[in-house]
């Protein structure tokens, strides 16, 4: 639950930050803000290619545990913390129309 809470909140916090359309440097915002976060990388098409399909992953209905889980498990050195970033940062470039209502999160 609280790997839910912090993911909703990074995604609350990183979705005003890119705009709602894709543009053409769109891949490098993925990258500079993975290095912003602190989250490396070897190859940049890689970590591109496992962004989009973060998104893809979304639009099949995996939950957001779900999508960090995955990530883990194909990169055994990522942990839990920089996984559930790169998830958020991945939905709020590439696909921010998968973002969850923050709103409906609040409780109040």
């Amino acid at each position: 639950m609280k790997l839910l809470l912090t993911l909703v909140g990074l995604v609350a916090a990183l979705g005003t930050v890119w705009p709602a359309h894709a543009d053409a440097n769109q891949d490098q915002a993925f990258l500079v803000s993975l290095g912003a976060a602190g989250i490396s990388y070897k190859d940049p098409d890689s970590a591109i290619a496992a962004g989009k399909k973060v998104c893809e992953m979304a639009n099949e209905g995996k939950s957001g545990i779900e999508v960090v889980k995955v990530l883990q498990d194909g990169n055994p050195g990522l942990t839990q913390t920089n996984a559930a970033k790169f998830t958020a940062i991945s939905a709020g470039v590439y696909c921010p129309a998968q973002l969850p209502n923050a709103q409906s999160t609040s409780g109040g």
